[in-house]
Parts: C-alpha cells; structure tokens; sequence
C-alpha cells in the first residue's frame, strides 16, 4: 500500500494533467486510495487485451494517404483514440512494430508514416510530410482500417522518437507551415533529440533555451533513456548528446511527466530483428545490456497508462506507476512531474 506521502506526490501529478484534460479530472483522496497499487491491478506494461492487426498501407491506395504508412490497430468493434508516430532519423516505421503492437492492444490506433523514404528530408519537411498525415486522418483514416473499427477525431496524440520527437513538438507547438485541421490532444515526445549537438540542429529550431517556454496545453508526456547520453567510443559523438536531448525538451515543458528508463540506451526499444536501416542507425549508440523486450513493454505501457489516465479517466495504471515505479519491466529513475497547479514549471519527483 502506498504511504501518505506517496498518495500526496499521486495527487499533485494527477491534478496537474486535470488542468490539460478536457474534461477535467478532479481526483480525491478516496478516488486514489481506491486504486489498488500492485501487481495484479498494473495491466499496461503486458500485452492487451484487443487483438492487433499491422498493415502497411501505400501512397498508391485509393485513399491516397500523403506517405505511406505503418497501421497497427485493434480489430474488435469501437472507437479507438488515435496516436500519429513518427519514426527517428534514418530508421523504417517497421522497425518500430513490436512497441506500437503493445499500445495498440491496449485500445489504440497508431498512425506511423515512413518519414525517411530513399531521399532524406530536411527536418522542416518531415514536419511537413507529417502535418499532412495529421490532415489526412480525419477524412480518410477510416478507409484503411479494419472493419467496423474506427478512431476517435478528438482524441488525437502526437508523439515520436529522436528526431521523431521533435517533429512531435514542432506540429504541438504550431511550427508547421501546413495549418493543421485537427486539434491535437496529447504530445509524447519519445527520447526526442533537437540535433547532434548545441551546435548542429536541425531546423527549424524548437528549443530556445528558456525553461518552461513551450507554450503548450495539452497532456505532455517526455521519455529518456539513461545510456542515450553515452559514446560507444571515448569523446566521441552520442546519439542524445546532452544539451539537446529529452531533458532540454521537458525544461521548456511549463507541465508534464518525465519519464527516464535508466539502463537502456536511444534504440533498444527498436524491434529484436531490425531493417538494414535499423540496424545501420542503432549500430552507432550505446545498448543496454539487458532484453530489449523490457523497454518495449516498459515504453509502450508508460504510453498507455499516460494516455488512458488523460483521456480515459482510467487511472489504474498510472497511479501504480507513479507510486511504486520499481514495478516497471526497467528500471526508471525517479519520475518528475512538473505541473501548473501552483505555478509553471514547478517540479515534483516520485519516489523509487
């Protein structure tokens, strides 16, 4: 059971994202101490309960999607909300399909564009190129998925890894050129990388080196990793350099969770058997040494208790979390909370 103390850290990160749901989630002493916190209530790091189907769908459909598309999706009857995925630099939306095939058992459709095709993109056009996947799915989303399956048009999540992340922020953030025709409702920006270093970033450039500047009212969720910092060489490069990695992203956060997976590094949440891609751009960072399937899970039910809690109002899982994070498949660092409650950018850490 969870002490006083623990139920008052559980509290101030739940009415934190209550002032960036709609509607409003005002959780009381008694609505948290009802939720167990053990194993037998923690359902998000396994496997859903909704059967998943992953299909790839082509710019040559008759539904004419802007890029083509990595669909991971359940196949049971309803109305599921929709999370847009945008891959990192230089790897196949594929290699992601073990990770997305988790969160979309849990009740998910996730939307994964093939952002880097055979000519690379500046990271203005991937921004591009996924604002008009964002576009695409209010009117056309549903041709493509099974039947009598559908997404929710307003419980839309935007998220990404690496550089992925970024572009996640940038369409938050209002950065593209492209005017979005939906309203975005969450942002999960996965390890999210501004460039190789402060001194090459890609543009347009997102962080401005201001804390809690992002000017953003929606359920932000961040993800690091512990090793994405490290060189696999001495003073060599790293593939989340610090200076422009998850930690500089959720400074400029005003509210938000963080969430850091200690022993693992940028890639290991990658598939186990990867494209020639997937393998080239994860043969240069730092890998933990323990089985990848323990990010996997870790990641992908980080997502789903993160996502259910805002827009569900199913706070099961995140309560769990947040009190007792040993319970993760890895290892977390002391997750951090900043909220708006009493004032922007004020920051809370949960116990371990």
């Amino acid at each position: 059971m969870a002490t006083p103390c623990k139920w008052v850290t559980v509290l101030v990160m739940l009415l934190a994202m209550a002032f960036e749901v709609r509607p409003a989630f005002w959780p009381t002493l008694e609505v948290l101490q009802s939720v167990g916190s053990d194993l037998e209530t923690l359902t998000a790091f396994e496997t859903g309960v909704y059967k998943t189907t992953t299909t790839t769908v082509q710019k040559t459909h008759w539904a004419a999607p802007p890029e083509t598309l990595l669909l991971v999706s359940p196949t049971t009857i309803g109305v599921y909300p929709i999370i847009l995925f945008v891959p990192s630099a230089l790897v196949q939306n594929t290699d992601y399909s073990q990770l997305l095939e988790h969160i979309a058992s849990h009740g998910y459709i996730v939307v994964a564009p093939q952002t880097w095709p055979l000519i690379i993109p500046s990271q203005a056009n991937e921004i591009e190129m996924a604002a008009s996947v964002v576009n695409w799915i209010p009117n056309f989303l549903r041709y493509v998925l099974p039947e009598h399956v559908q997404g929710s048009k307003d419980l839309l999540a935007v998220s990404g890894h690496g550089r992925g992340g970024k572009t996640a922020f940038a369409l938050a953030l209002g950065v593209s050129k492209t005017k979005l025709t939906v309203q975005i409702s969450a942002l999960i920006g996965l390890d999210p990388i501004e460039g190789v270093n402060k001194l090459v970033r890609t543009k347009p450039y997102i962080l401005k080196y201001i804390p809690n500047s992002f000017d953003l009212s929606i359920p932000t969720m961040v993800t690091g990793t512990g090793l994405g910092n490290h060189s696999k060489i001495p003073f060599g490069p790293s593939c989340t350099a610090n200076g422009v990695n998850y930690e500089d992203y959720f400074n400029e956060c005003r509210s938000g969770t963080l969430f850091v997976v200690a022993d693992y590094g940028h890639f290991d949440l990658l598939n186990d058997k990867l494209s020639v891609a997937g393998l080239a751009a994860s043969a240069g960072c730092v890998s933990g040494k323990g089985a990848k399937d323990l990010i996997r899970r870790t990641i992908g039910g980080l997502v789903v208790a993160y996502l259910d809690s805002s827009f569900l109002e199913k706070h099961s899982n995140y309560v769990n979390i947040i009190t007792n994070p040993s319970l993760a498949p890895a290892r977390l660092d002391p997750i951090e909370t900043k909220t708006r409650t009493l004032g922007d950018g004020i920051r809370y850490y949960s116990e371990v």
